[in-house]
């Protein structure tokens, strides 16, 4: 039917199949370029240009409706929180699967649609989504994660820039410029949180918005210097979920790696809450081959080779094992972990330094305690060593 200046067109999706979706989403792409050619917006479109198309808007109803929790994974990785409103929560999205998984987490959207034109001559679409869901008497819902995500920003308005511009300055360690931050939300986080299996649902759509498994790691593609970032964080940190920061394109991202036990257990309890089949598969895929890798790997072995450190004349300890093997990919996968700055472009040994970068002995010893193994004698003397330079010092 006709509204306005637009046409609407109402459709129903019954089936909670995947490949239902599939073929639908593949229908919708087909019709909004139609459109956009019946109106002339193809050929006046130029490569790298997005333009919306203006006499189409959809209407779906679907009898799907995933949880608060992992709907609030899912607006933290890619809903448009500027615009959206406590009935509303709106997504851009571009990529099949990220369509898929919208628009199977609510049940009623209306959508608008965008065209990019690529430099190679071929098009994308993209779905500008608004969602909501219906009470009994056809009324708007409030969404709990557009509440939540206001309410963890506004408890720290006041903190936010300040944070983001420290951790700029401190080198992409995260964990210590966010301490005096968790007391001011750890009550919301508690109160969002009240199970496990919320913590499940959150990392799943997560996973499902922004996941990246990669080799031995999950990466999350939220910068760490945003508000998001810093709301991820903070969250990670009360709940106690291990994580690291890693590079990519340019931007710092978090790293869930799959050397920590925890994370491996978590992650299979989420894989329950996972939406999209082919991030499901590759994280089940990572996860056996992970599995298998740890029973080549002695266990005890490891352990006594991290006994093994040894200390040099120059102010360093190193690790004695050759690059490319499974015993140097967990050392640097625990070192990162636990943000251990580490030389690592020796093909036969990682070197750390505690003269230049006396933090990197504190955070060994947690690396020990935390594996609950004995501290090594030779982080012993380092740190005998530094107190004495210290004692020298101050009696000059």
């Amino acid at each position: 039917m006709k509204e306005g200046s637009f046409w609407i067109l109402e459709f129903r999706v019954g089936s909670p199949e995947f490949k239902a979706f599939l073929k639908f989403i593949k229908d919708l792409d087909t019709l909004a370029l139609e459109e956009a050619k019946r109106i002339d917006l193809l050929d006046r479109l130029k490569p790298r240009q997005q333009r919306e198309v203006p006499s189409l808007k959809v209407r779906i109803v679907t009898n799907q409706e995933k949880t608060p929790h992992y709907r609030f994974g899912l607006f933290l990785g890619d809903g448009k929180r500027a615009v959206s409103t406590s009935y509303e929560a709106k997504y851009t999205v571009s990529r099949l699967g990220k369509k898929i998984v919208v628009l199977s987490s609510y049940p009623q959207h209306e959508v608008r649609f965008g065209i990019y034109r690529k430099l190679s001559g071929g098009y994308t679409v993209h779905y500008n989504i608004t969602s909501m869901i219906l009470n009994d008497k056809g009324e708007r819902k409030i969404l709990p994660e557009v509440t939540w995500y206001r309410d963890l920003r506004a408890s720290l308005k006041h903190y936010i820039n300040y944070v983001i511009e420290l951790f700029r300055r401190s080198s992409g360690e995260i964990h210590g410029v966010l301490q005096d931050l968790i007391h001011i939300v750890r009550p919301i986080v508690k109160t969002i949180f009240e199970s496990d299996d919320n913590m499940y649902q959150f990392l799943a759509g997560l996973l499902d918005s922004d996941g990246t498994v990669m080799k031995s790691q999950v990466m999350l593609c939220i910068p760490v210097d945003s508000v998001e970032g810093i709301i991820l964080a903070l969250i990670l940190e009360v709940l106690g979920i291990p994580y690291s920061t890693g590079e990519k394109s340019g931007e710092t991202y978090f790293i869930l790696p799959l050397s920590s036990t925890t994370i491996v257990q978590l992650l299979r309890k989420t894989m329950n809450y996972i939406v999209n089949p082919i991030n499901k598969s590759r994280l089940e895929k990572e996860l056996q081959r992970q599995h298998r890798a740890l029973k080549i790997l002695n266990l005890q072995d490891f352990y006594n080779f991290l006994m093994n450190v040894k200390l040099d004349s120059r102010g360093k300890l190193v690790y004695y094992c050759a690059k490319n093997t499974l015993k140097r990919q967990l050392l640097e996968s625990l070192l990162k972990l636990h943000e251990i700055k580490a030389d690592t472009s020796d093909v036969k040994k990682v070197r750390i330094s505690y003269k230049r970068n006396p933090q990197n002995l504190e955070k060994l010893e947690k690396l020990y305690q935390d594996l609950g193994l004995e501290i090594p004698e030779a982080i012993k003397k380092a740190k005998q060593t530094l107190t004495q330079n210290k004692t020298l010092r101050n009696s000059n």
